[in-house]
């Protein structure tokens, strides 16, 4: 409640005027106040006829104005009121003032216009604690007030658990999600929200590992115990051992083991050889006679190996041994889990033949081996081919028109190479030799990736199909350069320069290289063993300058890839006094220039240049 009363003047039995406001009642969202004003006498009348003015303001606005007649009255009320207050999330202060026109004497003393003023507390709108408890985690987040009919946005802030996932809020230790990280909460209630848990899985894999009936996926939890399948994969000839963590590993898991790392993993199949096929070792052969003797011009050949059956899987004899040869075959009788064989076989055997035997060993679990050898023809010092038409040293002849070296060949007289003729057409030189060239511009050779000197041409056969390669190497003591060549399907391949000792000279001059500048290039890009450098230096005084040299490279692939493309390049003298820019368009046979390779300025990332500053000198062939 609160009182104001005017201040008394005369003496102290003036009358006085009185507010009086009392909170009348309060809801959750608001207040009513209930004012009463007064006229307040201490036993004793005014002789006033004049009605008097008052009026009367509650937190800043009039509730009531108007006239009251004091002449004679005693103590009264002169009005009356209710006014509703809007609460807010903090105590409010409500301002009360009032004001009465007296305007009359009392025991000799005016008093006029009469005020007073004060305040009354109104609560602040009721509120909600809203708590979150991490329910076996950590970091929840701090409380929050939810205001009576204002809706509250949750905290973004998520707790956490080791091994586990947080899901969301419920309104119980142990109930289901409620509401999300940042939801709205509504309700006009205190609530204590508990964080939601999902414990992690994590995926159990398994991997026959060569086998085959590996178990399926299993799911294991966060911090608990899985037992791994019973389930035994198979594999032919193998014992399943356990699981291991890696292709290769030991085994690191019994079947139906426990597995308790929080973790996901595959698992691979352990196995132990429980059988092998039948071996075959020592396999000799050799040309005989028909008693087995060793003879080099034998026409028949002893077959001599050793052979085991494997006994890990239980009682495994030998089933059948076979020897066979072009359409030939030969059946060695053969018992027992091993032995040795020495078989003499054939009796037609060409000298000039090779033979290839095939040995296989089949055991009584049907398991089989076969292991090859070749008998070579007879090696005869010197051989001719029959006819006449070929011949051998150190092997058998057996290709026409050709001399085989069954020996490694040493020529101390040298080997001399054929002169190409006078006006010789490269594109017809297709067999293959080292040839001489002699000088071109005498001899009028045709077909020649160069105009001058002498040269050596290689020739070989590159493919199956009669594809035939040409390698020419031009012969001057202050140049090496080779070339090379291909033809396929009835056709020469371009040129390719493949190596260059010094570099070719492809221009030089001294040019901007302007719009109006264009350099021909006096070799193609492309025959390049790898491309071309360009070369700048300095400009001034009307002169070009040997210094300040900047060279760049770019690669006959780009300028394949990008032909007559632009292409910028940056340069600048060594203590960075003038910095300039140029801008080219390269083809395979010419560069040309651009208007902006003489300008001078500032660009706009605010560097000056000085584009005039630097010539192109050279364009080189590397």
């Amino acid at each position: 409640m609160a009182t104001l009363t005017t201040s008394q003047f005369g003496s102290n039995t003036c009358p006085q005027v009185q507010l009086v406001v009392t909170e009348s009642s309060s809801t959750a969202t608001s207040s009513t106040l209930s004012w009463t004003l007064k006229w307040v006498t201490h036993g004793y009348t005014v002789n006033s006829s004049v009605a008097k003015e008052y009026s009367v303001k509650i937190n800043g606005s009039v509730v009531k104005s108007g006239t009251f007649s004091i002449g004679g009255k005693s103590s009264q009320n002169i009005a009356s009121g209710t006014v509703t207050i809007t609460k807010s999330t903090s105590a409010q202060s409500i301002p009360l003032w009032f004001s009465f026109v007296m305007n009359f004497t009392w025991k000799g003393t005016y008093g006029g216009t009469k005020t007073a003023s004060g305040s009354i507390s109104v609560a602040a709108k009721t509120s909600y604690k809203i708590s979150y408890n991490a329910n076996g985690g950590s970091g929840a987040p701090s409380q929050q007030t939810k205001w009576y009919g204002t809706n509250l946005t949750l905290s973004s802030t998520k707790p956490s658990r080791t091994g586990y996932a947080f899901k969301g809020w419920a309104t119980s230790a142990s109930g289901s999600v409620a509401y999300a990280a940042g939801a709205t909460y509504s309700a006009n209630a205190a609530v204590t929200l508990y964080a939601v848990w999902q414990a992690i899985t994590y995926k159990i894999t398994y991997n026959a590992n060569g086998g085959s009936g590996a178990p399926g996926q299993q799911t294991k939890t966060y911090g608990k115990t899985l037992t791994l399948s019973t389930t035994k994969p198979t594999r032919t000839n193998y014992n399943f051992k356990g699981w291991a963590t890696s292709t290769k590993g030991s085994v690191a898991y019994a079947s139906g083991a426990s597995y308790t790392a929080n973790a996901a993993i595959t698992l691979y199949a352990v196995w132990e050889l429980a059988y092998t096929p039948p071996t075959i070792t020592n396999l000799k052969v050799q040309r005989c006679n028909s008693s087995g003797t060793a003879l080099e011009t034998g026409t028949y050949c002893k077959i001599s190996f050793s052979w085991s059956c494997n006994q890990l899987a239980g009682s495994n004899p030998v089933k059948t041994i076979v020897i066979s040869w072009g359409s030939e075959t030969k059946t060695v009788t053969a018992s027992g889990n091993s032995g040795s064989v020495s078989q003499v076989v054939g009796g037609s055997l060409s000298v000039d033949s090779t033979y290839t035997f095939t040995i296989k060993v089949t055991d009584n679990k049907n398991g089989a081996t076969t292991v090859k050898k070749t008998l070579g023809t007879t090696k005869f010092p010197i051989d001719f081919k029959s006819g006449g038409t070929g011949v051998a040293f150190g092997k058998t002849a057996e290709t026409d028109n050709l001399a085989e070296f069954g020996y490694q060949a040493k020529f101390t007289g040298g080997i001399s190479q054929p002169i190409l003729a006078t006006g010789t057409d490269l594109n017809t030189v297709l067999t293959p030799n080292v040839y001489s060239g002699r000088n071109i511009t005498d001899n009028a050779y045709s077909n020649v990736p160069f105009t001058s000197g002498s040269f050596t041409l290689r020739v070989e056969g590159a493919g199956p199909n009669g594809q035939i390669k040409q390698t020419i190497t031009q012969c001057d003591k202050n140049k090496a350069r080779v070339y090379e060549r291909f033809y396929y399907t009835s056709a020469w391949g371009d040129w390719k320069k493949v190596y260059d000792m010094s570099g070719t000279v492809l221009w030089s001059g001294g040019y901007y290289m302007t719009s109006g500048h264009t350099v021909n290039l006096s070799e193609k890009v492309s025959i390049q063993p790898s491309g071309i450098c360009l070369v700048f230096s300095e400009y001034y005084d009307a002169e070009a300058k040997n210094q300040s040299f900047v060279s760049f490279f770019i690669s006959k692939k780009l300028v394949a890839d990008q032909a007559g493309k632009g292409h910028s390049f940056m340069m600048c003298t060594s203590n960075l006094a003038y910095f300039a820019t140029k801008y080219l368009y390269i083809h395979d046979t010419k560069i040309v220039g651009h208007d902006n390779n003489s300008l001078t300025g500032t660009g706009t990332s605010g560097i000056k240049y000085t584009n005039n500053r630097f010539v192109l000198r050279y364009v080189i062939g590397v």
